[in-house]
């Protein structure tokens, strides 16, 4: 009875007849049987296996490792890339715009150079514009003559025609649109009607005209001439 529970002192205290009921009660549930202890299940532990799994993670980690620096070192390689990109496209924008820096000055100093040789060669060769009508007439024609005699390129001829002009002529000029004073036509144009010059009119002068006192055969035929041209429409 002391394997079910009972102590001694319990047991002690007993007579026969309780002591009999007591251990049928302890029979008919059981507690006369040994207690079965439940053996221990042991899972053999492989070294090798742990080893290799161990080597494995360690694999694992050592090429996730490698990826990932590769990674960054390619981000920051293309990042370079890019920078290297941007400073050549920089420098090839600052030397085009040097470039073209030098070229304006180049043109700007032969311009000023040509406008320089071109006005002291019609300076001598060309007559100021005279206060007169007629004076304007024959004055075109003159110096257009010499514009062609010495190929003065267009884009000069306005600016060497201005020293050259009368007063009233270069009030025209003063009002005109600053993008037109540099365009002979528009220049010419522009006083041939400030001084209401037409063909009927250069006719009517053709006409009316004498030759003066003192002045040569030669140059009155020439009067003549000029007014006859620009009369029928034909250039000075």
């Amino acid at each position: 009875m002391l394997k079910v529970g009972y102590t001694d002192e319990q047991i002690e205290g007993m007579d026969r007849n309780t002591m009999m009921q007591t251990w049928a009660e302890c029979v008919a549930d059981g507690k006369d049987k040994p207690e079965v202890v439940a053996e221990r299940t042991f899972v053999a532990y492989d070294v090798d296996l742990e080893r290799e799994k161990l080597q494995f993670e360690k694999h694992k980690f050592e090429a996730e490792q490698i990826s990932k620096r590769a990674e960054i070192e390619s981000h920051e390689k293309l990042k370079l890339a890019e920078i290297e990109s941007q400073e050549k496209l920089k420098h090839a924008e600052l030397k085009l715009k040097e470039q073209k820096f030098f070229q304006e000055c180049e043109e700007k100093n032969s311009i000023v150079l040509q406008a320089k040789q071109y006005g002291e060669a019609i300076k001598a060769s060309v007559t100021p514009m005279g206060p007169g009508t007629l004076d304007v007439v024959l004055f075109f024609r003159h110096i257009e003559a010499i514009f062609e005699r010495y190929n003065v390129p267009a884009n000069l001829r306005a600016a060497l025609l201005q020293p050259l002009l009368n007063d009233k002529s270069r009030s025209v000029i003063a009002r005109l649109d600053p993008s037109s004073c540099n365009d002979y036509n528009v220049v010419r144009d522009a006083i041939l009607r400030e001084h209401k010059l037409s063909p009927a009119t250069y006719l009517d002068m053709f006409n009316d005209l004498a030759q003066n006192r003192g002045e040569t055969t030669v140059m009155y035929c020439s009067k003549l001439k000029s007014l006859l041209s620009v009369s029928e429409g034909r250039k000075f």
